[in-house]
This record gives structure tokens, sequence and C-alpha cells, in this order.
């Protein structure tokens, strides 16, 4: 499925507004993805910043499903090994998220075209960039949070999870 960027950037501009009235509490999760000195990121189509692969738990769904089914859609990654780092809390765009990080250092690449049915599953059509990058030459397009978390796990100190 492709829908074209600005219809998925509209409808992002909507959610907004109804979060910024209605103040939900959501519950998501991220994963850092870390094999070889590179890290996993993807970027949204309806988002700005470079991001950890994740999105949000279903009802009656364990977060560490969750993050399962969210990395094999957007990134096609089959996770063999997820550790939790913690839950932390973001205030922003209106909405009170709580979001469950992990990290994952044991997974296997599945074959599978972008948009297309794979062996595993389909790639997520939200998803406009993909890909490992260097830790040590991230680039500039990566949202606070996740830079941090980051520098965190390269300082190996995550400390008590707090705001994302």
């Amino acid at each position: 499925m492709n829908i074209p960027k600005p219809l998925v950037r509209l409808v992002y501009l909507i959610m907004r507004a109804y979060w910024w009235i209605f103040r939900p509490v959501r519950h998501g999760v991220r994963v850092m993805i870390i094999k070889d000195d590179q890290v996993v990121l993807v970027k949204p189509k309806y988002k700005k910043n470079l991001n950890f692969p994740g999105g949000g738990v279903k009802r009656s769904e364990s977060s560490e499903n969750a993050a399962k089914r969210e990395v094999m859609e957007e990134v096609n990654i089959k996770m063999n090994n997820l550790k939790k780092i913690g839950t932390y809390t973001n205030l922003s765009e209106k909405k009170h998220d709580h979001i469950t990080l992990y990290f994952c250092d044991d997974f296997e690449e599945k074959e599978g075209k972008e948009g297309k049915e794979g062996k595993e599953g389909k790639v997520s059509w939200e998803i406009e960039k993909k890909g490992f990058f260097p830790l040590n030459k991230l680039p500039k397009d990566i949202g606070f949070g996740v830079r941090k978390r980051i520098e965190e796990f390269r300082k190996d100190d995550f400390g008590s999870p707090k705001h994302w």
C-alpha cells in the first residue's frame, strides 16, 4: 500500500488536534536494535525525526509482543531475545504516552520487499526511511529522546527511566 506522504501528514495533524483536545493516555513500545556498533532507526512519513522502531500496544497484547510485531512490520526483523530497559513518559504532542523501551542485539533480518508480502509479513506503509546507522556517526535528524537513549547505551548507564 503506497499512501501519499501529504495525506499521511494531514491525518497525523488531525490526530494531533484530537490529542490536544482529549489528552489520551497511551502505551507504546520502542526497540533499540544494535549490532556491530550500528543502530536500526526508522523515519515514519508523518514525523520529522528518525526514531527507534516501535508503536502502540493493542488491547490485550503484552508490550513484548507489541515490540516484536511492530519491529517485524516496520523493518522486517525477527527478534530472538529482548531485554526490557524501562518505561518512560512522553508528554509531547499533548498526549500522555508511556513508552516501554527494549534492547535487542540478537535478531534475523527477514527477506521481503517493502510494501509486499514477505516470508514473515509485510513492511509497514508508514515508514519513509529505515536503516542501520553507525553509533559514532549518527544522522542529525534524530529525536531528542532517541539520541539520549543512545548516549545512555554508549555509557552503559540507563539509570532510572524518566521522561523520554
